[in-house]
Formats: C-alpha cells, sequence, structure tokens
C-alpha cells in the first residue's frame, strides 16, 4: 500500500486498524509510533499507541502512552479521550 510517508494521522490509524483487524501486533506497533515520530505533540497519536497496547494486555505502558496523550492534547477533545481512557484503566 502506497501512503504518503509524512501523514501521521494515517500511520497512526493505519496501526490501529492492523490490531483491530488481529495483524501482526508488533507491526501495528510500529505503524502507530511511526505517527508519534512524525508529530510527538500530537495527543492523538499517542492515545492511538495506548489503545493498541491496552489490546495486547500491556497496560502499565498503555498508561504511559495514556499519559503522553493527556499531556499533549491539543484540544479539549482530545484532553477528554485522554482521561476518558486512563479512568478506563484506573489510571
Amino acid at each position: 500500500m502506497a501512503l504518503h510517508p509524512g501523514l501521521a494521522p494515517a500511520w497512526a490509524l493505519l496501526g490501529e486498524v492492523d490490531a483491530w483487524r488481529g495483524g501482526d501486533p508488533e507491526e501495528a506497533l510500529t505503524l502507530a509510533r511511526r505517527a508519534i515520530a512524525l508529530e510527538p505533540a500530537v495527543g492523538a497519536h499517542h492515545l492511538a499507541v495506548a489503545r493498541i497496547l491496552v489490546s495486547q494486555g500491556k497496560t502499565e505502558q498503555a498508561r504511559t502512552e495514556g499519559r503522553h496523550a493527556l499531556a499533549t492534547a491539543r484540544t479539549e477533545r482530545e484532553g477528554e479521550a485522554a482521561r476518558r481512557f486512563l479512568e478506563g484503566l484506573g489510571r
């Protein structure tokens, strides 16, 4: 699949879809982490990685990414999504 290499949201989404479809867990993380590498200050990308980590049973790593998502949230909506995620993990 051809994907614009600099389109960070697409990488995050591709990683989540790959995880959701039962793809290779490490590949899903690699895809989503590429979004963070491109745009580290975007909370939504950290939240995508956090959701993938939860699906792999890596709760503590997911919590760390969730905190990064909250810290880098650019909008109230991003912040609320990160807060809900963390509350779901029991902070």
